[in-house]
């Protein structure tokens, strides 16, 4: 090897003797530049040697190239110095070694406009210091280049020109920025973005550049969380530690407080000193900074490098005191609680009521420090007080002997004020005995009255101000029971509102919403027809609702009926009494025939018992037919007249089992004027019930105390007992019967005889047999809802309801709850002979008690206010009838001509009612031809309706207004197995598509507006033998479908059929024959 070297050495042989590479330019980078300032460029090609120089060279103009660097002896870097060549011009590139060989790249370079480009900038971003450098890199920066830094989006900052812009190349400029504005903004974000932009001479900007602005979060701590501030003081210092601070960059603080209605106040520091580290004194005014002149809690905010931080400081009067509002206290309530605020706290502290000379010291203190604000004790405290301790006391907070705080009219002792927290009837007997009212609250006083007052004055017999007949006040003053009788004063249900009230003390106030009722009825009418129809169905509808306690009523009523229809001896009365809470759930209780006379128009009915404050709808059917026709097995209530409602009496008492009720101490005295009746008749009903001992019995149930207590034996939660249990007893339970239903039971079962007996333990073998009893009896219960008889598995439901009852009772006797009969023996009567017992002696007890009953019904005052209806006529209408017919040549007619008929109807004029239907029952004889048969016309008073020809059926239409508002509907049908012909006309009211109430055929007082006809044609048959005698008559009944008017027979029409021709022979007298 002749000549060698290395590729960064400082020296290259050329390798003489083969060859070495050849000197060229391939290529420099960049490739263009601005016609300012000075250019680092690359130049690639071959051959380079050291010492080399570079020149860019256009014509005869040439720059050269400073500061050249031989890199390799493919690449060269050199510095070219533009000063305002011209723009739009390309230049050669040419290198020269040092043995003067050149080589060239032809318009290799262009010098271009200066349009900047940034590529990065270093740093990418920093916290906004009041003095920072960046050096940004790019391209075509020209000296005298501006450098411009804009704000993140919605943040008010002005764009921020660099202080100093340092020119290093087209490539590298470097910018100082005092970025002192982003130090005022607050920033909830710990970055924002900015962007950096440059801008040359030239006025051609560069691309926008991102640049980050760091805000580090920062926390202030103070040397004090309280500071006491004395009335004259003129300011007050504090210390603060902020994290993340810097020490070389400004800080800003402010003491902010706020104000009642939502103002604030901002206090700045007169005076912040730097302490290094962090830390900072700050010194504030002290006027304004205490606004309640006692303590408050402001806050401290520090702004610093765009972030703002904050803590709480308390600044407080020595020795202070304040309450947040004034007690008022009355003087039955003890003691008196006061909550008051104090600064300079300490063990020896006390606080005391003070009016005048008159101290009262506290029953108990207890404080909170740093209660509500930092540096201030929260005091409780409580006063005892008495009943002379009225008017306006200071708070004293006594310090020392000699330092004390004072808040006047602190707390205000007033009269006494009861406090009415539940008010409750804790003994609801019958509505006519004495109510127990209880009510629970505080400040009650031995000298306490009770009254009750009722808001409506219908309510009420004579006063809206019922006074207790008795009170008794608890020692605690926590408990009222005034007992109360009622049944005097009320004539409906009514809602009460009670008063505690004494001459001592201001009035208190509670209402009872759960009303105390009455049982009543309310009349639900309709419409009153002025008359019975005689065959058409009545209903009277009515409501019963019970009050505060179940109900089994009994229902009395007379039918208002005239005493001329009694008196006729013409009619029967048939009745059906159904009770029902939804048309779907009736009950038939009462039901039959009777003759029309004056005691049986009286209607006595036992309802079923109806739970408190329910309603309990009853109808009652009354249908008049004529004495000794046969009545409707099942009348129809849904085709009965309208519904009207009589003067009722429903005498009310609290239910026991399925029946029974006493009756209402109105009309007359029933258990003294009717007991030995009632006791017989009662002791008969258990005798024959197979009851043991019936005398003792009855006497014990017609006990007006053990009615009472039976009463309350009976019924919870305002329920009868299986009530309480089936409607306590979940319905997923029921559902599920089987062991899920009998746990349910035994549970229910379970409260129920810990109410009863008073007995928290309750043993298995008394919860077991009343939970079967209980299922049992839901099962019948269940039965009777899905059967289509009820009455065929009600004596399923009624054993079980016997024996559930009969257990309660047995275990009432065993506990002592209720006192057997004298001379029973227990031991000798099972759960379901108690029921027994129950359930037969008070269904007796009301079924004998029915003068009684009657007699009341006019006494009784609850429903003086209802008027009943006046007595009503029983009316019909009334057939005279006749057929008429061809009559021929003295009765004959021959057998092949027509025949026609017309028969004749007419509601006479002393009828007492319009015909809603007329029916016209003609059977042909047999010699007529059925198939000739035609109508010819019908007609209904001045209306007739001539028919078309061959009209063999009847379906027509006669409009009968505007006279009448009815549409008369004439149909015919004929049976050709039994040859009968009927044609009906039925009054129908367009408005109900039913029967016009008042008939379409009215009494017949202005004819022919009570007549009618139907006119028909017919023929003999054609084989019919001559001489045979046609009779025919028809049937005419009025309202038939009311069968209230026996169906009525016409004359007979009489034809004879001549099937020969007539002879004629001429007679002559012998005087006349001439000789």
């Amino acid at each position: 090897m002749l000549g060698a070297g290395r590729e960064e050495g400082l020296v290259l042989y050329r390798n003489t003797l083969f060859g070495g590479p050849t000197l060229s330019v391939s290529g420099i980078t960049p490739a263009q530049g601005a016609n300012q300032g000075s250019l680092r460029v690359a130049i690639i090609g071959a051959g380079f040697e050291p010492g080399a120089t570079v020149r860019l060279e256009r014509g005869s103009v040439q720059i050269l190239a400073t500061d050249v660097e031989f890199v390799s002896a493919t690449r060269l870097n050199a510095t070219f110095q533009f000063n305002g060549e011209p723009v739009g011009t390309q230049w050669d590139v040419v290198v020269r070694l040092p043995n003067n060989s050149e080589a060239r790249l032809a318009n290799g370079f262009s010098i271009v406009e200066a349009v900047p480009n940034i590529a990065a900038v270093s740093p990418g971003g920093a916290r906004p210091l009041s003095t920072l450098t960046v050096t940004i890199t790019g391209s075509l920066f020209v000296p005298g280049a501006q450098v411009t830094l804009l704000p993140p989006t919605n943040v008010s900052v002005d764009p921020i020109n660099a202080t100093r812009v340092e020119y290093l190349s087209q490539n590298q400029i470097r910018a100082t920025f005092n970025l002192a504005p982003y130090q005022q903004i607050e920033s909830n974000s710990d970055t924002l973005t900015a962007r950096l932009q440059v801008r040359n001479p030239n006025q051609q900007t560069s691309n926008l550049v991102n640049w980050v602005l760091q805000f580090p979060a920062i926390t202030v701590s103070s040397n004090v969380r309280s500071l006491e501030l004395t009335q004259d003081a003129s300011n007050f210092t504090v210390e603060v530690e902020v994290t993340n601070a810097l020490d070389s960059e400004p800080l800003r603080a402010e003491y902010r407080l706020w104000l009642r209605g939502g103002q604030e106040r901002r206090i700045a520091p007169s005076q912040m000193q730097p302490l290094g580290n962090r830390r900072w004194r700050l010194t504030f005014p002290a006027e304004g900074a205490i606004p309640s002149n006692f303590a408050d809690t402001g806050t401290l905010y520090i702004y610093h490098m765009g972030r703002r931080g904050n803590t709480l400081l308390t600044l407080y009067r020595p020795y202070a005191a304040q309450i947040n509002y004034p007690v008022q206290q009355n003087n039955l309530t003890s003691p008196a609680r006061l909550y008051l605020q104090i600064t300079n706290d300490s063990p020896a502290v006390t606080v005391v009521l003070r009016q005048g000379d008159r101290v009262i010291e506290p029953s108990t203190l207890s404080r909170t420090p740093d209660g509500w604000l930092v540096g201030v004790t929260q005091i409780e405290a409580q006063f005892p007080i008495r009943l002379e301790d009225l008017g306006d006391w200071t708070a004293e907070v006594r310090y020392s002997e000699t330092q004390a705080a004072r808040i006047e009219n602190a707390v205000q002792i007033t009269r006494g004020r009861p406090q009415i927290n539940s008010l409750s009837l804790t003994s609801r007997l019958s509505w006519q005995e004495s109510h127990l009212v209880t009510i629970q609250g505080s400040s009650f006083a031995p000298v306490m009255r009770v009254r009750a007052v009722i808001n409506d004055e219908q309510s009420v017999v004579d006063t809206r101000v019922i006074e207790a007949d008795e009170v008794q006040v608890n020692e605690q003053g926590t408990e009222i029971k005034a007992r109360f009788r009622f049944a005097d004063h009320l004539r409906d249900t009514a809602y009460m509102r009670y008063e505690v009230y004494s001459p001592y003390t201001e009035t208190a106030t509670a209402y009872d919403y759960h009303p105390i009722g009455v049982p009543k009825i309310e009349l639900a009418l309709w419409s009153v027809p002025s008359f019975f129809r005689a065959g058409a169905g009545d209903t009277f509808t009515f409501r019963i609702s019970t009050g505060a306690l179940p109900e089994a009523p009994v229902l009395v009523f007379t039918v208002p009926v005239s005493e001329q229809d009694i008196d006729s001896g013409l009619w029967d009365m048939e009745y059906r009494i159904e009770e029902y809470t939804s048309w779907a759930n009736r009950r038939v209780i009462s039901s039959g025939r009777r003759e029309l006379t004056p005691e049986n128009t009286l209607l006595i009915a036992q309802l079923s018992p109806i739970p408190p404050f329910a309603v309990r709808y009853v109808d009652v059917y009354v249908r008049f037919v004529a004495r000794g026709r046969t009545s409707i097995e099942t009348p129809v209530l849904r085709d009965s007249r309208s519904r009207v409602a009589p003067i009722v009496v429903v005498l009310g008492a609290a239910t026991i089992l399925a029946v029974g009720s006493y009756v209402l101490q109105a009309g007359c005295d029933f258990f003294s004027s009717y007991n030995l009746q009632l006791t017989g008749a009662v002791m008969d009903a258990l005798d024959s019930a197979g009851v043991s001992q019936a005398g003792a019995w009855a006497d014990w149930l017609l006990d007006r105390d053990n009615v009472r207590r039976l009463m309350d034996l009976y019924t919870m939660d305002r329920k009868s007992i299986f009530e309480y249990m089936l409607t306590s007893i979940g319905q997923e339970a029921l559902s599920a019967g089987g062991s899920a239903l009998q746990q349910a039971a035994k549970d229910v079962g379970t409260r129920v005889l810990r109410k009863k007996l008073n007995r928290y333990n309750i043993p298995e073998e008394m919860i077991d047999p009343l939970a079967d009893a209980f299922v049992r009896a839901y099962e019948g219960y269940k039965q009777i809802g899905e059967a289509s008889d009820p009455n065929s598995v009600a004596a399923t439901y009624q054993n079980a309801v016997n024996e559930l009852n009969g257990l309660l009772l047995q275990y009432a006797f065993n506990e002592n709850v209720l006192e057997p009969p004298d001379g029973i023996d227990l031991a000798n009567y099972l759960p379901n002979t108690y029921g027994i017992i129950l359930n037969v002696g008070l269904s007796t007890f009301l079924n004998t008690a029915s003068r009684c009953l009657s007699l009341a019904r006019a006494a009784d005052r609850l429903f003086d206010r209802l008027e009943p209806p006046a007595p009503r006529r029983v009316r019909n209408s009334w057939d005279p009838n006749e057929k008429r017919g061809s009559v021929g040549i003295d009765g004959y007619v021959r057998t092949d001509s027509t025949i026609v008929y017309e028969l004749l109807f007419e509601n006479l004029a002393t009828a007492t009612a319009g015909a809603q239907e007329v029916l016209l029952e003609d059977t042909l004889p047999e010699s007529l031809d059925e198939s000739t048969l035609q109508f010819l016309w019908v007609q209904v008073g001045s209306q007739r309706l001539t028919l078309p020809e061959n009209t063999t059926a009847l379906n027509h239409t006669i409009d009968l207004s505007p006279q009448l508002p009815v549409v008369v509907r004439v149909t015919s049908d004929y049976d050709s197995a039994t040859r009968k012909l009927r044609v009906r006309f039925s009054g129908i009211d367009p408005r109900t598509n039913n029967y016009y109430e008042e008939g379409f055929l009215p009494p017949n007082q202005t004819p022919p507006q009570g007549e009618g006809k139907v006119v028909f044609q017919i023929r003999p048959r054609n084989n019919v033998a001559s001489g045979t005698v046609v009779n025919n008559q028809a049937v005419i009944t009025f309202d038939p479908h009311l069968q209230a008017n026996p169906p009525i027979v016409t004359n007979t029409h009489t034809l004879t059929l001549d099937g020969q021709p007539p002879q004629v022979t001429i007679e002559v007298p012998a005087s006349t024959v001439p000789e």
